[in-house]
């Protein structure tokens, strides 16, 4: 599962024409009607990879002392009129451990799995969740955080950096470059089943323009794996979270639907279509239907995908 940041149906057509165009002509199933149901990647990853609203995830830990962070708040006094700073306490929710987790569905299964995403506070981390235990056998997390601390990363405490880079490399290599390594080594045949989700924040988040950039990287990256046929028997899913937030593209008319319909498509291995013929006539149905990720979920878990 490929999550790209803040991507649009229309901005994902926009933007990657030569992946979409490679990936189409092998069977690509794209949801043009697919739709958020919460307005940021927090409440649409919840539903996507827990199977429960976000709000469930968002009630405070008031029993854990490491879930307590204080916050400096400016107060005005009604008499002098003058400004003062007072500390207060927030209890942010707890870990995410012992939740439904839909990657525990696949360890199960003895499958090996993978978790990777760039931005040190975005998804689980935006809340100071989390996990504490490596949710995944291959967890990059220390990795990011590490890279993020290094002399050779430029520093910015913003969403987007405007240098994306570490060394010569923009992030989303790296981020490529770490999931391909791991389909190569582990996903060779149907007998060492994987499950992997990586999500890409830096190239797509604040600007429509840099996705243009990695078309024709993610191009790059199906037509390596798929002539190596590691993707063979596998079932990619390749989406954004939600449309564009941040770009003023939001405040035109197209805009504010682009917010509400993230890009979401489905590639499937001929040997499921054999197997499931009327799964298959039931996703060309759902290409123009409307639907959101809790419809996708019951696909994951109903398939064991």
């Amino acid at each position: 599962m490929i999550i790209l940041d803040a991507v649009s149906n229309l901005q994902a057509h926009r933007a990657l024409p030569r992946t979409l165009s490679y990936l189409k002509s092998l069977g690509l199933y794209t949801f043009e009607r697919h739709t958020i149901v919460g307005d940021g990647t927090f409440e649409n990853i919840v539903p996507m990879l827990f199977g429960q609203s976000a709000i469930h995830y968002q009630i405070p830990n008031t029993n854990d002392s490491r879930y307590e962070f204080i916050r400096m708040e400016t107060k005005l006094d009604p008499k002098t009129k003058k400004r003062y700073q007072v500390k207060k306490i927030i209890h942010y929710p707890g870990p995410f451990d012992d939740h439904p987790f839909i990657v525990k569905n696949f360890s199960r299964l003895n499958y090996t799995t993978y978790f990777s995403e760039e931005w040190r506070e975005s998804a689980f981390y935006n809340l100071k969740n989390g996990f504490r235990q490596a949710p995944t056998d291959y967890y990059l997390r220390q990795y990011w955080l590490s890279l993020y601390e290094t002399m050779s990363y430029n520093k910015f405490s913003g969403n987007s950096n405007p240098k994306p880079c570490y060394l010569n490399k923009l992030l989303h290599y790296l981020s490529l470059d770490w999931l391909e390594s791991f389909i190569n080594i582990h996903h060779k045949t149907s007998d060492y089943p994987t499950f992997g989700i990586m999500k890409m924040n830096e190239m797509s988040h604040d600007y429509l323009e840099r996705l243009f950039w990695i078309d024709y990287d993610l191009k790059t990256l199906f037509e390596n794996l798929f002539q190596k046929k590691l993707l063979n028997n596998t079932i990619l899913i390749f989406c954004g979270d939600h449309g564009h937030r941040q770009h003023r593209l939001r405040l035109t008319r197209i805009g504010s639907f682009e917010a509400k319909l993230p890009f979401f498509s489905m590639l499937v291995p001929e040997s499921f279509k054999q197997q499931f013929p009327q799964v298959m006539k039931n996703l060309k149905h759902n290409e123009q239907s409307m639907e959101n990720i809790y419809c996708q979920r019951e696909c994951f878990i109903y398939h064991k995908v």
